[in-house]
């Protein structure tokens, strides 16, 4: 009987740890030189077909040091442009509407002209500290993490104000702009929300992913997330979620990752590593 009892046991055992596999796999196909300096955050500009990297470079959470630079990566991982935008602080996040780029960069939100490489304006509300991740929805609003006073900014019809803040926000980092929600990943506790534009109702989505940075999806149902220690966690629609990259033996980060399209692959900066690697999924 006590032999029958542990193998019920053990074979209830390897079903829940069947369960807990994650259903899919990073395969790596590539990673950039190391000629970065603490990349951030990458967007793909479909005007030119390059990859767009921010560099903190040297960081000062609290003064401009204007050493902070973007770069032109090629979608096979090699150096177009190291310093295509110079003169920044310490820009993190970005997203790109109507041939305008949108930057993150400490307590502004730089706007650039993706032609001309030109700054076209600085937006730099009062008592904005940290801007961290931006995200655009379908009619060019932009929306900004402001992750040290717990803030969520909004630049609509050209004015930039404070959108969200309260009790949902607790070191807000990653937002990603969907259809009819927007995902807010909250740094300190590791979780996910979605969040109605309307109502500003915040509901939680997921949970578990410590230090969670980034958000990302490739439309179709499935969204990768980043742990700034150096994981990378996989999430299907209902915000269910395994482990899929784990780099943190290796100090290697896991800051804002993206999805791009063309090519079908994700790219994960890896801060202190001073590189971007290029990953696709690879389904068990």
């Amino acid at each position: 009987m006590k032999k029958r009892l542990f193998l019920m046991a053990l074979l209830h055992a390897s079903f829940y740890t069947l369960l807990a596999q994650a259903p899919v796999s990073l395969v790596r196909i590539w990673e950039s030189d190391t000629v970065l300096r603490i990349p951030e955050s990458v967007v793909y500009n479909p005007q030119n077909d390059l990859l767009l990297v921010t560099n903190m470079n040297a960081i000062h959470d609290d003064a401009p040091d204007g050493d902070g630079f973007i770069s032109l990566l090629k979608l096979s991982g090699e150096i177009e442009n190291l310093h295509w935008i110079t003169g920044l602080n310490d820009p993190k996040g970005m997203a790109i509407y109507g041939g305008r780029l949108y930057v993150g960069d400490l307590s502004e939100l730089v706007e650039i002209d993706l032609a001309s490489a030109a700054v076209v304006k600085k937006y730099a509300p009062a008592g904005a500290r940290f801007f961290n991740d931006v995200t655009v929805d379908k009619d060019g609003t932009v929306y900004v993490s402001d992750s040290f006073d717990n803030k969520i900014y909004r630049l609509k019809n050209g004015k930039i104000e404070v959108w969200l803040e309260g009790a949902a926000l607790d070191m807000p980092n990653g937002l990603l702009a969907e259809k009819d929600r927007i995902l807010l990943a909250n740094m300190n506790q590791g979780k996910i929300y979605t969040v109605d534009p309307k109502s500003k109702k915040a509901t939680l989505w997921t949970k578990e992913i410590p230090r969670v940075d980034g958000v990302a999806t490739d439309a179709r149902g499935t969204y990768l997330a980043s742990s700034w220690e150096g994981e990378v966690y996989y999430l299907n629609a209902k915000g269910e979620n395994w482990k899929v990259l784990d780099t943190r033996s290796s100090k290697i980060n896991a800051a804002d990752l993206t999805y791009i399209e063309k090519g079908d692959f994700w790219v994960v900066p890896t801060f202190f590593g001073n590189k971007v690697v290029a990953y696709r999924i690879q389904k068990k």
